[in-house]
């Protein structure tokens, strides 16, 4: 069974695919560059305020949080978030042991994928 790993450039790009495609404006089309930007700009609208920042310090965890409101179209469902993990890494199913990890994790690592686009956009 191939490993769950997260640094091959494959996955990379699979994983940003998938945000890419999560992520829509209605009103405009967006570009990928774009669409990191409008999601972090929405995050900042939304819960990027001080009260949040005092309860969650970590940028990465008030992503999580935000995410948990269920932003654009990031699966939330158990089964999905399994379903899109065993794809995302060319496997048919997600070991049994590692489900509970790869369920928790979900959105913190979505969310890490996006600030470093974000980052690599000049973005802080």
């Amino acid at each position: 069974m191939r490993t769950l790993d997260t640094n091959k450039n494959e996955y990379k790009e699979k994983l940003d695919n998938y945000i890419y495609d999560c992520i829509e404006n209605y009103d405009v089309e967006l570009s990928n560059d774009e669409k990191i930007i409008y999601f972090m700009s929405e995050f900042d609208r939304v819960a990027n305020y001080p009260n949040n920042i005092k309860h969650y310090p970590n940028t990465l965890d008030r992503i999580d949080d935000y995410m948990m409101g269920l932003p654009f179209n990031f699966d939330f469902s158990n089964y999905d978030k399994l379903q899109i993990v065993s794809k995302l890494h060319g496997v048919d199913k997600i070991p049994e042991n590692k489900e509970d990890s790869v369920i928790e994790n979900f959105n913190k690592h979505i969310a890490m994928r996006i600030l470093k686009l974000h980052e690599k956009l000049g973005g802080k």
